[in-house]
């Protein structure tokens, strides 16, 4: 699969021509249902056995459901198809929230929050090699 948005009920994602899922989210509330859906088209994106580094721009994002979270958070599809993930907000209070929250969940993947696109792609690419 190329470099082509595909357009989901809460944004968009790609792969990128570098090999990163690229997710850019539009909707205010994330839910079960729309996270199930990402992470469904993420398993096509990277061919179902593959893994690869995701950055999610969380764009007009204002919260997710308690279900949402404890699926991005427990369920082993991050980890069966994600090496690392960034996640890139614009708000620095929105960014300081979430990294309290990672703290708390401690992840099954290495999670960084960025306020900026290119960090966080920088960041991405320098573990490719080690999370493999």
């Amino acid at each position: 699969m190329g470099s082509e948005w595909r357009e989901l009920e809460d944004g968009r994602q790609r792969l990128r021509p570098d090999g990163i899922i690229e997710m850019r989210h539009s909707r205010t509330t994330q839910t079960l249902e729309s996270i199930k859906q990402q992470m469904e088209h993420v398993a096509e994106l990277v061919g179902g056995a593959g893994r690869a580094p995701m950055m999610v721009v969380m764009g007009e994002v204002r919260g997710q459901t308690r279900e949402a979270r404890e699926f991005l958070f427990k369920d082993p599809s991050i980890q069966r198809y994600t090496t690392r993930v960034a996640l890139v907000h614009r708000s620095p209070v929105s960014r300081v929230l979430t990294t309290f929250f990672i703290r708390l969940v401690k992840p099954q993947v290495p999670v960084r929050v960025f306020t900026d696109e290119e960090q966080a792609v920088a960041w991405l690419l320098e573990g490719r090699s080690s999370d493999r």
